[in-house]
């Protein structure tokens, strides 16, 4: 379910601004889900209508972040490795 996997994997990745030890850093896609172009514009979309702001809106989704990342944590999340797309 294409649908249920975005919704799940966003709030992982980003619910609790990403700052819980459980927070998703990746996504393995299997099969066919890993070629979807449907997957991915619904996960670009889904991120990238996230509202980020002050945890006192309540119209907003992602709120401020502890620290941010720094060394490996930055390089894994704004580098993709050989075979990654």
């Amino acid at each position: 379910d294409i649908d249920l996997a975005v919704k799940d994997l966003v709030y992982s990745a980003f619910g609790h601004a990403g700052q819980k030890c459980s927070a998703a850093s990746l996504g393995i896609l299997v099969g066919s889900v890993a070629r979807s172009k449907r997957f991915h514009d619904q996960l670009v979309d889904a991120v990238t209508s996230l509202k980020v702001g002050y945890p006192s809106d309540p119209t907003v989704q992602m709120g401020p972040v502890v620290e941010p990342a720094e060394g490996k944590l930055l390089r894994a999340l704004t580098t993709l490795a050989p075979g990654e797309q």
